[in-house]
């Protein structure tokens, strides 16, 4: 919903705190409230405690951010002093992309951010954003909400906050309270724990959207099982596991395999969940979902070096691997695994996908540049995009071409060629630690991250 009038952001009168705190306390420095003794620091009682109440509170940061006539707006919020302007601005400044539903009214946020995707619950953390409903104990219809700064062992939190006043003034405030009053607490910074969805839309933009899913995986692949929802494959607390959307919602689904590896492909081999590759020591493993359950197929292949998995034809996956500086193929022939070789140099991490038939695409950067090499059917083949490139490389067949998606110096970009040549697009999107780009019926690939 659209933000309203900068009086909806906040409080509107008097802030629900019990007093004002001394002259002194507003000398103190952002470092000081984060846990650094000084020796003007006051000591303060536990709960409902006003520690700092003055711009000098963070160094006057947030004064810089609301600029000279307090005209900034983040998130799309009241510009200048409310708290919802202030807590959009400490998420911004801590790298979380603007939610796809705007949070709205201060009242409003945490039923935004549940329809959002992001997890709301009464769980304090910090990075969190402490949410009151409206007409909360001490609180007005508009709601508040505020920014965790500390989460103390006697259940109290610091908490750091804005808000509004009709005659336009504000004031930044620090203070200690009990978490236990607090409506909501809501975890945007936090879903950086979670498997999102970054997709593109008509207007050309993209949009990134939480599953839903929490995890803290060691490798992540995602591969589209048909229809517009992927299947996600990930590694976690020695385990593979599969997070599968269904109607109500993305479940989280344990194959009951044990699995060390930091690198994982998932492929589309038929049937109705995805087949995976890992490498369990230096062993390329496959998994498989059975009627028995889920079973490992062993490739009797040893591999030092990096791999990508592409449905070749065939009931068992077609494994791209570079090492030692060459690109081999790794493929089962119906009788036993076979390793053959390209004849093309290659090195680091690979992304292969299957454009049907004998044609296979894979990139790989080299070099600070983008290249490609590929199978017609006969020979293999390189050239370079000439689009410089970083970090890793995740591919893509849609409508028949093999698309790129960049995770570099934490941006996401959508690489493509037409017939003007090859393209790199920003996608506004923060890059995770784990990027996977997954065909999903549409024009663009979505592209799944976590971490």
């Amino acid at each position: 919903m659209a933000p309203k009038t900068p009086s909806r952001h906040g409080r509107s009168r008097s802030a629900p705190h019990s007093r004002v705190a001394p002259r002194s306390a507003a000398a103190i420095t952002f470092s000081a409230l984060l846990g650094i003794t000084l020796s003007l620091a006051p000591v303060v009682p536990a709960q409902a405690s006003v520690v700092c109440v003055d711009d000098a509170c963070d160094g006057n940061r947030w004064q810089a951010a609301r600029g000279i006539a307090n005209e900034a707006s983040y998130w799309g919020m009241g510009a200048g002093h409310n708290c919802t302007n202030y807590v959009a601005w400490r998420m911004t400044s801590a790298g979380v992309p603007r939610p796809n539903l705007n949070p709205g009214d201060a009242a409003d946020w945490a039923g935004n951010a549940r329809a959002d995707g992001y997890r709301v619950d009464n769980i304090p953390a910090v990075g969190a954003v402490a949410h009151w409903e409206g007409f909360a104990p001490g609180y007005p219809a508009e709601g508040h909400v505020a920014y965790v700064e500390r989460v103390n062992s006697d259940g109290t939190i610091l908490v750091s906050e804005d808000y509004w006043r009709a005659d336009g003034s504000g004031r930044l405030t620090f203070r200690t309270i009990e978490s236990a009053g607090v409506s909501n607490f809501i975890h945007y910074i936090d879903a950086r724990r979670y498997v999102r969805q970054v997709s593109g839309v008509a207007t050309g933009s993209w949009v990134e959207r939480s599953t839903g899913v929490i995890v803290n995986p060691s490798a992540l692949a995602a591969i589209s099982m048909g229809g517009r929802a992927p299947e996600v494959a990930y590694v976690e607390a020695g385990e593979l596991k599969i997070a599968r959307a269904y109607a109500p919602g993305w479940q989280v689904l344990p194959t009951g395999l044990v699995s060390s590896s930091t690198t994982l492909s998932a492929v589309n081999i038929g049937g109705s969940s995805a087949t995976v590759v890992s490498r369990e020591g230096n062993r390329l493993i496959v998994s498989a979902e059975s009627p028995l359950g889920w079973k490992q197929t062993d490739t009797e292949t040893d591999i030092t070096g990096e791999f990508s998995a592409i449905n070749a034809g065939g009931v068992l996956p077609t494994i791209l691997v570079s090492q030692g500086g060459l690109l081999y193929v790794v493929f089962y022939d119906g009788l036993r695994w076979q390793v053959r070789a390209t004849g093309l140099s290659i090195t680091g991490s690979i992304a292969a996908v299957s454009l049907g038939g004998d044609l296979i695409d894979v990139y790989a950067i080299e070099g600070g540049v983008l290249q490609r090499l590929w199978f017609d059917g006969l020979w293999w083949h390189k050239d370079s995009t000439g689009i410089a490139a970083a970090g890793s490389v995740s591919a893509v067949s849609v409508d028949g071409t093999s698309q790129a998606v960049l995770a570099e110096e934490a941006r996401l970009f959508h690489v493509y060629r037409d017939s003007l040549g090859w393209h790199k697009i920003a996608l506004g999107a923060t890059a995770g630690a784990f990027v996977a780009a997954v065909e999903v019926g549409t024009i663009w690939p979505q592209v799944i991250q976590a971490g």
